[in-house]
């Protein structure tokens, strides 16, 4: 008995296991429409069958009704002595009748009437067993009525276009087109129904993965504000140096040790200026260089410092901040260094860089802006 129980723990859990994919929800679901649409459709298909043939059953009723009161009519006339010419009068007068309806009388094995003169023509040389082969077609119906006398047989047959007179029916018609309206709108509205179950399943996919995708970010922001640790020690690092530095900028060394550590941490955004002095061969003195590096440090703010790559190029690096800001904080350099250089005569010349990238290097991208 446990054995069994934990079969069916098994297979419950394997089948709805499979289930639990928007896809195989989704294949479910539309392969249930199809069993109902097919099982109404197959239902419709049946009882319009059976609607059909209680149609050509009444109407069949109703036609030999109407053959056995002419064979009634016809057979006064006989028993009254009238003329077969008296009979075909009265066959051609009926109302009712045409083409896709018609009556028809024999006498014995001759046709004396059959729709029109044309058709009686056509048989006055033939017996009334070929006229009978002609309407063996299961398009007919065909309605007959016979009575004798004097020893001889007469039959009286009405032959009708069995779809011609079903579909003059109007609650064919109407009955048909109210099936049709059925199909349509239980087929319109299981459509609609897959639809929406697709929207909704779509969108449930789409929440567990934006629920996925916040996660991992979660988890992503948590390692880089892990790794950010060590960087932000060393920025703060730098930054104190540079408090106890006379010239107001590090050097070269510290420079590629920050470089290195943000390629390591991956750290971004990360943006770099290169600011190289145009000396034209001329000596740069202390006194001059301060000017530049105390406009520099005066408007970096905490998360940039300043490097002194060589004689007159240095390098302000940032951290943490959007291109817009990055942008702003270069235009904003631009202006502040017009001063010391209308004072000195000195041009500056700023190629920036920005990354928000993890996988570029920084130390690359520093490369070319050197043109190494």
């Amino acid at each position: 008995m446990q054995k069994i129980k934990n079969l069916y723990k098994k297979i419950n859990e394997s089948y709805f296991k499979y289930f639990k994919t928007s896809a195989a929800r989704i294949s479910l679901v539309i392969s249930v429409a199809a069993l109902v649409s097919a099982l109404f459709i197959g239902f419709v298909i049946h009882a319009l069958y059976v609607h059909d043939e209680v149609i050509n059953r009444q109407i069949e009723s109703e036609q030999q009704k109407q053959c056995n009161l002419i064979c009634d009519s016809i057979q006064n006339m006989v028993n009254n002595g009238a003329s077969s010419e008296s009979i075909i009068r009265f066959l051609k007068n009926l109302d009712g009748f045409g083409s896709n309806k018609f009556v028809f009388f024999t006498w014995n094995d001759r046709v004396l009437f059959a729709r029109d003169d044309k058709l009686t023509q056509n048989y006055s040389e033939r017996t009334a067993g070929d006229f009978n082969a002609t309407l063996s077609d299961s398009n007919y119906m065909i309605s007959r009525s016979a009575f004798t006398f004097d020893s001889s047989r007469f039959v009286v047959g009405i032959v009708a276009n069995r779809y011609q007179v079903t579909s003059d029916w109007e609650t064919t018609t109407l009955t048909l087109n109210i099936i049709i309206l059925c199909v349509a709108y239980v087929i319109i509205s299981l459509i609609l129904f897959i639809i929406s179950f697709i929207s909704a399943e779509h969108k449930l996919e789409k929440n567990n993965k934006d629920s996925k995708q916040i996660n991992s970010q979660n988890l992503l922001i948590t390692q880089l504000n892990e790794k950010n640790s060590g960087l932000q020690f060393e920025l703060e690092k730098a930054q104190n140096e540079i408090r106890k530095n006379a010239n107001r900028f590090l050097d070269i060394n510290n420079f590629n040790r920050l470089l290195k550590k943000s390629d390591e941490t991956g750290i971004r955004p990360m943006g770099l200026i290169v600011m190289k002095m145009e000396l034209d061969n001329r000596y740069l003195t202390k006194g001059e260089i301060v000017q530049f590096t105390d406009v520099c440090n005066s408007i970096m703010g905490d998360n940039r410092v300043i490097f002194e790559v060589r004689k007159g190029v240095f390098t302000i690096v940032s951290y943490g901040e959007t291109k817009e800001e990055f942008e702003e904080f270069l235009q904003l350099l631009k202006a502040e260094l017009q001063v010391p250089g209308k004072k000195t005569g000195i041009y500056v010349i700023l190629k920036p860089a920005y990354s928000d990238n993890p996988e570029e290097s920084m130390q690359e991208t520093y490369n070319k802006l050197m043109g190494r």
